[in-house]
């Protein structure tokens, strides 16, 4: 799933309804003001009245948000990207073409991109994004993509990137 065109897709079909949609204006607060009612304040001295109030946060380390900080954890997810693949290495790869995923514990997950390439990713370290730590953790996703596709021998990684993905606990 590719959260951003999620996310605007998402943002694009609540306008639609007659949502109104602030960007960079963060909540400070988040108060109710009866049984279907509340107030949103921000950061630029907004207030915002609204019958109802959708809340799609991450584990910020700022914000009223402290109830969702302590049920989401923070991590690190990071890809490895290859140079364009021949078609009939993609085919003997990903012969159905799908998004797939491992279920080790530090699992892996891949898929085909639009141009002929494999991107291939998971939580290769507990660290945060960053240029060093990208490096490190792209080489260790390129171990384990090496070890899934033993059949592509040494093929050159392209683009590696990090960032954070919010986890919460199974129950």
């Amino acid at each position: 799933m590719h959260m951003g065109r999620f996310g605007v897709g998402l943002a694009e079909a609540a306008a639609r309804r007659g949502a109104r949609i602030h960007e960079n204006n963060p909540v400070t607060a988040i108060d109710r003001l009866g049984a279907a009612r509340f107030r949103v304040s921000t950061a630029v001295g907004g207030r915002v009245e609204a019958d109802r109030v959708l809340v799609a946060t991450g584990a910020s380390i700022q914000g009223p948000f402290g109830w969702f900080r302590r049920r989401i954890v923070p991590v690190g997810s990071f890809i490895v990207v290859t140079a364009p693949l021949s078609r009939s290495v993609l085919a003997d790869i990903m012969p159905g073409d799908r998004v797939c995923t491992t279920s080790k514990n530090i699992g892996h997950y891949f898929r085909l991109t639009d141009d002929g390439r494999l991107l291939f990713g998971g939580r290769a370290r507990f660290a945060m994004s960053g240029h060093k730590s990208d490096e490190k953790s792209g080489r260790i996703l390129q171990k384990g993509l090496a070890e899934t596709f033993p059949q592509l021998g040494p093929v050159p990684i392209e683009f590696c990137w990090g960032g954070m993905v919010d986890m919460t606990q199974a129950r």
